[in-house]
């Protein structure tokens, strides 16, 4: 009896020390993403046509909610006025990030206005690195975004009509001042 006992504490000792509960695995999954968490300044760059970049001063904000269960990203974007002032705005985003526990993926959910456009899309993450994208009726648009040696978030976005040739429409390089 007392070796049957033994070995049921012993075997209950062992899966509960090293069985991790979903919510730790969430939580591990999302810490990821910590050095991402703060407010960020720049300057990005778009492009809807080939020969012309317009400047944009950009703020993104990028927080967790529910317990560290999500991140939120917001992004807005200021034309840059020949004055070096903010002019009105050209480009807001929100993005959700999640884990998904069932699929053991990130989720990367998006909005962008102007043109009201969604994304649903499982991204790849790294603590440094990201990349996302999303199909749209013309083509598809990548964004791989990282943190470089100076700790700045250096981002680029491509398109491509034929998912061969790719070209950058997009680019920002962002300094976290919180």
């Amino acid at each position: 009896m007392k070796t049957r006992l033994f070995c049921f504490l012993t075997i209950t000792v062992t899966v509960a020390t090293f069985a991790q509960s979903p919510d730790s695995i969430q939580a591990e999954a999302m810490r990821k993403l910590d050095r991402w968490i703060g407010q960020w300044e720049g300057e990005a760059w778009s492009s809807t046509t080939p020969g012309r970049r317009d400047t944009t001063l950009m703020n993104e904000t990028i927080r967790k909610e529910l317990d560290g269960t999500i991140i939120i990203i917001e992004g807005v974007g200021h034309r840059k006025m020949p004055n070096m002032q903010e002019g009105p705005i050209v480009h807001h985003a929100f993005a959700v990030i999640s884990f998904d526990m069932k699929t053991k993926s990130y989720r990367w959910h998006a909005w962008r206005v102007p043109g009201g456009v969604h994304t649903e899309t499982i991204p790849t993450i790294t603590d440094r690195h990201f990349q996302w994208g999303m199909e749209t009726p013309r083509g598809k648009m990548k964004y791989n975004g990282a943190l470089n040696d100076k700790g700045q978030w250096q981002e680029v976005g491509e398109f491509s009509s034929d998912g061969q040739t790719w070209y950058a429409f997009f680019g920002m390089l962002l300094d976290k001042i919180h």
